[in-house]
């Protein structure tokens, strides 16, 4: 039996905003998948670079990305009629950018957060920060990706694995749906303040491993 946001997001319009190293990473895996991707990239001159040479020399130098990535820096052409926004930016600028793009979101559009961190300024999790500045017909459909993941295995096609969080299932159901593929395994789950936390963490936490195994503490 097919579930109704399988019959709405058949085949979703695609969006990801941010092109540093996961980000391009993103819009390469989803366009390998066959969707057109629009790119939005903070930097003109990069966008521009990037349209012309199919490369992210800044982030992800020596990788040549999918011909279905279209990198621009013009907000007002990545986002409008996108059913699935992903937001692949540093925690402590994602309230700005998320600012920038809410009233160009259609009012269905799933927001997927992908930056991993708290907000300094405030501490609030990225996605109390999505309930701050959405329009409120999108903070119902929103999400947050997370995982031991890095972007260049992504971009190499390795086996990876991501877990993506939602309060409501369905909306998990559906990124997991759109983002796996054969290289990359996604899980579900409805814990978003735990993967949150999780992803947070593990930062700090591998600063201090790095930390030990600079000091020859193994």
């Amino acid at each position: 039996m097919t579930r109704p946001f399988e019959r709405m997001f058949d085949r979703p319009e695609i969006a990801v905003v941010g092109a540093g190293n996961f980000g391009t990473a993103l819009a390469d895996l989803l366009a390998y998948q066959g969707y057109r991707v629009p790119l939005w990239v903070f930097e003109p001159d990069l966008a521009e670079t990037m349209a012309r040479t199919r490369e992210n020399v800044r982030y992800v130098p020596g990788f040549t990305f999918h011909e279905n990535v279209y990198p621009s820096s013009n907000m007002d052409e990545v986002v409008p009629g996108r059913t699935i926004v992903l937001v692949v930016t540093p925690a402590q600028v994602a309230r700005n950018v998320m600012t920038r793009l809410a009233p160009l979101l259609e009012p269905d559009a799933v927001v997927v957060c992908c930056a991993k961190g708290i907000e300094v300024s405030t501490m609030k999790l990225m996605s109390q920060v999505m309930d701050d500045v959405l329009p409120e017909a999108n903070r119902g459909a929103t999400a947050y990706l997370s995982g031991p993941s890095f972007a260049r295995e992504l971009m190499k096609r390795l086996p990876t694995v991501v877990t993506v969080a939602a309060r409501d299932a369905e909306i998990a159901q559906l990124v997991q749906h759109v983002v796996a593929c054969d290289f990359l395994r996604v899980y579900s789950t409805g814990d978003v303040v735990g993967v949150e936390v999780a992803g947070a963490v593990k930062n700090v936490m591998a600063i201090a491993a790095g930390i030990g195994d600079g000091l020859g503490f193994g």
